[in-house]
């Protein structure tokens, strides 16, 4: 699976599990204003949260996912104009990152 490490690099991951190598996540909208909604084409990974990072990598929220739902609404609207990282993770593991812009 194809994974962006917080510099932007493409890295390779064999920790993911088969489900999400088949079922890409995917967040909108990006660019925002403040509220986005990650959408899980199978279902959340069973202890899952969603963790915002900032460009150094400095967790600065993080909440959890329900396990089953097939989309999160979540909001960046207290943290500055800029760009971040939303990281998903499944039993502390990361198992996908993607840059989101927050306007």
């Amino acid at each position: 699976m194809k994974q962006v490490d917080l510099d932007g690099r493409v890295v390779y991951s064999n920790i993911v599990s088969v489900t999400f190598e088949q079922n890409e996540i995917s967040i909108s909208p990006n660019p925002t204003d403040g509220a986005l909604t990650l959408a899980f084409p199978a279902k959340t990974p069973q202890y899952g949260t969603v963790q915002i990072l900032n460009s150094s990598g400095r967790l600065l929220q993080s909440e959890a996912l329900q396990s089953g739902e097939q989309s999160h609404p979540f909001s960046v609207s207290s943290l500055p104009a800029g760009m971040y990282f939303v990281r998903v993770t499944d039993g502390g593991v990361p198992i996908w990152v993607e840059k989101v812009v927050k306007r």
